[in-house]
């Protein structure tokens, strides 16, 4: 995302002309999905165009602690909204965009993997954090796509 910024910045692009963030949640590695999602449909990753074919998605399981709206993003990035449900499931927007991502979500101790409508998942580690006061800190790193960050809101 911050690379997409840095593009539009120094292509005189906006953030309104600007393609829609990609959902690396759902992305099988680096690749992007076959298909496009929609909002409105059975998908939800990033790109334009049809919806994902069905495909039989595993049943959620989430630690309790994690349930919940979360907000944050990519590194220190801000603006993306993660809301986690106590069935595993999970769906991803972002302000501009609507909806980014959705799917399910398979967690144990210390791991955990997002599993798209696609097929794809982001497999990775979590940690989350009380840091008094209110904050609780939920981060992600994934196996192949990054760092995630986010409080609860």
């Amino acid at each position: 995302m911050v690379l997409s910024l840095a593009v539009a910045a120094f292509t005189g692009c906006t953030a309104e002309t600007a393609a829609p963030p990609v959902d690396v949640f759902t992305q099988s590695g680096n690749s992007l999905p076959a298909g496009g999602g929609s909002a409105g449909g059975n998908g939800g990753g990033g790109g334009a165009g049809g919806d994902w074919p069905a495909v039989a998605l595993p049943a959620g399981q989430v630690p309790a602690f994690i349930v919940g709206d979360w907000s944050g993003g990519e590194g220190a990035g801000k603006g993306e909204k993660l809301q986690i449900a106590s069935d595993g499931s999970y769906r991803r927007s972002r302000t501009g965009y609507g909806v980014i991502g959705q799917g399910v979500v398979v967690a144990d101790t210390h791991r955990i993997a997002f599993f798209g409508p696609d097929g794809s998942q982001a497999p990775g580690s979590y940690e989350y954090v009380d840091a008094g006061g209110g904050i609780e800190v939920l981060s992600f790193t994934f196996d192949n796509d990054g760092y995630y960050s986010y409080v609860r809101i």
